[in-house]
């Protein structure tokens, strides 16, 4: 059996490039890595984060044209999409929370509408820090369709 010549590190390397396979996994960042301790994750976190994040972090957003009639405060627009553009923008340094996702969206609607926000902020955020999402539903899910 006739042995392949191995091409040299450096061939590798430019070859996953041009292929765009990474040459090895990326290091863990240590707030990514569900193996170490909480406080070791937060603490990481924490020292990564710039005061733009941390008050991002502290906010949050109702995207209710009903409440707010400031066309620039929205990242979603009036047929109910996601607009990526409008979140460049606005959520540039992530979000805390969104309350009442499911705004005139029936369900199956809203649970795409914050597939797409979360799969962007996570994509699109330097940290990824998803959003967590606050509804009404005590006694079921409170939107069109909703069962209670």
């Amino acid at each position: 059996m006739k042995s392949v010549p191995r091409l040299p590190l450096i061939g590798l390397f430019i070859l996953s490039i041009f292929l765009g396979i990474p040459a090895q996994t990326q290091e863990q960042l240590p707030y990514r890595n569900p193996a170490l301790p909480l406080e070791q994750r937060v603490t990481d976190l924490l020292a990564r984060m710039t005061l733009e994040e941390k008050i991002a972090q502290l906010g949050g957003t109702w995207q209710n044209r009903k409440v707010e009639h400031d066309e620039t405060k929205f990242f979603v627009g009036k047929n109910r999409e996601f607009l990526p553009d409008r979140a460049t923008v606005l959520l540039k340094d992530g979000l805390g929370g969104m309350s009442r996702p499911s705004e005139d969206r029936p369900p199956r609607e809203m649970a795409e509408f914050t597939n797409t926000l979360q799969k962007w902020i996570v994509g699109q955020t330097r940290l990824g820090i998803p959003i967590l999402f606050h509804d009404e539903c005590l006694h079921g899910h409170v939107a069109p369709q909703g069962t209670s």
